[in-house]
């Protein structure tokens, strides 16, 4: 309501973009902003970053937490608020990072990846239980996706004209929602799978765990392979040093 009643499209006196806006222009600006090579690559990026974060936090964490690391209710309440303390606490340094390595971007958010990754290897590979200040310190690196994701964002701008900054930069963000519903769906049939088959005794068995999680792998995979290639179309787009 704030918004609505205070924020304007631009000062007076400055013409707007886009002044009128129809299905037939929003078709025609979609195309153009998926034509561009930057596009599909901050699409890719959120994808590969985002979805670990929303996986976690917005599903899987309180099931995970309580069964597979034997967690109550107070100590995984705390894992989520340093998740989220550690979301922003991080996300200027991600804005200063992404400055400072403008054209190491695309390297910039595989190391991320590298980073989010690690910390659900850490909880999976570890025998039994985890100590708890190893899971603080695992779900830490994962909170990590949130803020990193926004690379998408920074790159998609540097590749749109303004009057596509929009568009490009909602196309971006499916990215990793995508990414996140199939994670998510994926957990969910390995755990069912296994009850099912009889190999876990109950549907949320703590050793059933692993290899759900362990299945999101293959969303990863696509994600990281996907950044690359379109990191290439990029730099042949736009120069060896563009991304």
């Amino acid at each position: 309501m704030l918004s609505a009643a205070l924020l304007r499209s631009a000062p007076p006196g400055v013409n707007v973009l886009n002044k009128s806006i129809s299905f037939s222009t929003v078709g025609a600006t979609v195309k153009e902003s998926l034509r561009e090579p930057g596009t599909q690559l901050g699409f890719w990026v959120h994808f590969a970053v985002q979805f670990v974060g929303n996986t976690f936090a917005l599903m899987w964490a309180y099931p995970y937490l309580q069964n597979a690391q034997g967690m109550d209710a107070t100590q995984a309440s705390a894992v989520m608020t340093t998740f989220v303390v550690v979301n922003v606490m991080v996300s200027l340094g991600v804005g200063k990072l992404s400055a400072v390595f403008a054209k190491h971007r695309s390297a910039l958010a595989l190391c991320f990846c590298g980073v989010i990754y690690c910390g659900w290897a850490l909880m999976l590979l570890w025998p039994g239980e985890a100590p708890t200040p190893v899971v603080f310190i695992a779900v830490g690196m994962l909170a990590l996706s949130y803020p990193a994701s926004m690379l998408a964002f920074d790159i998609v701008r540097s590749f749109n004209p303004p009057r596509l900054g929009g568009t490009a930069t909602g196309l971006a963000n499916v990215g990793g929602f995508v990414a996140s519903l199939a994670a998510i769906y994926v957990t969910g049939l390995v755990l069912d799978l296994q009850f099912a088959a009889g190999v876990s005794p109950t549907l949320y068995d703590a050793e059933a765990f692993r290899p759900a999680i362990a299945a999101q792998a293959l969303v990863a995979a696509i994600g990281i392979i996907a950044v690359l290639i379109c990191t290439k179309k990029v730099r042949k787009a736009h120069g060896p040093h563009s991304i």
